[in-house]
Parts: C-alpha cells; sequence; structure tokens
C-alpha cells in the first residue's frame, strides 16, 4: 500500500512504447509539478516501478515487448513494492473495465490522452 509520504512526492511512472507519447505526457506532467520517469518496456517498467517507487503508474496496454501492459499490472500487483496506482492507457474504443478492475487497474484513459482529464485522473494520489 502506498503511504501518505509516497503520495505526496508526485512520482509518476509512464509506461508507453510510443516515445513521442510518452515524451508529450511527461513534459505535461513535469510542468504541472508531478516527478516522472518513462519506461518503454515490460522489463524497464518493472525496474522503474522498484527504483523510483511511483504513486501512480500510467501504463499502456498495447505495449510492443515480450508481454502486455496486463502482465506487467499482474507482475506489478505480485511485487513486493508499495502498491501504485495503476491507470491503463489505450487506443482501443472497448475495454472491458470490469475486467481492468479485476485485474488491478485502477483507472482507464483513452487515446489520444485528453490532458485535463489525465490530471484529473491523478489528483486522487496526490491530495492538496
Amino acid at each position: 500500500m502506498t503511504t501518505d509520504r509516497d503520495r505526496s512526492s508526485r512520482r509518476v511512472l509512464v509506461v508507453e512504447d510510443d516515445i513521442d507519447s510518452a515524451e508529450v505526457m511527461q513534459e505535461v506532467l513535469e510542468a504541472s509539478g508531478y516527478k516522472v520517469t518513462i519506461a518503454h518496456d515490460d522489463t524497464s517498467a518493472l525496474e522503474q516501478a522498484a527504483s523510483f517507487l511511483p504513486a501512480v503508474i500510467l501504463l499502456d496496454l498495447s505495449l510492443r515487448s515480450t508481454t502486455s501492459g496486463y502482465d506487467v499490472c499482474r507482475r506489478l500487483d505480485s511485487s513486493e513494492q508499495p502498491r501504485a496506482r495503476v491507470i491503463a492507457i489505450t487506443g482501443q474504443m472497448r475495454v472491458d473495465e470490469d475486467r481492468l478492475k479485476a485485474m488491478g487497474f485502477d483507472g482507464l484513459l483513452h487515446k489520444p490522452i485528453d490532458i485535463p482529464l489525465m490530471l484529473d485522473a491523478l489528483s486522487p494520489s496526490f491530495p492538496a
């Protein structure tokens, strides 16, 4: 479970295999006061989650790596690290949100990312 201290650190991990999209999200989040790191594949996502200890992970469901975002979320849940909120990112129009919740996701954002919606999705993790 994430502690209040972790939440106040405003740490966000962006897991997105599209480099341009990841960098845009990073720029927007950093301009909004968040500390951000990026991972472009499953292996670096798990490594960054363990070392950076984010309060929130924005996780692309369709990574072009050996595993999907679904698998990354499952592996994060089985780790011994503090639990971050995991928000799914997808370009798919139809997503079974009940399945996402059952798999450990805490929210969903559709691509192209709506910046105000992304910032709203993060706000419950970082109380004022």
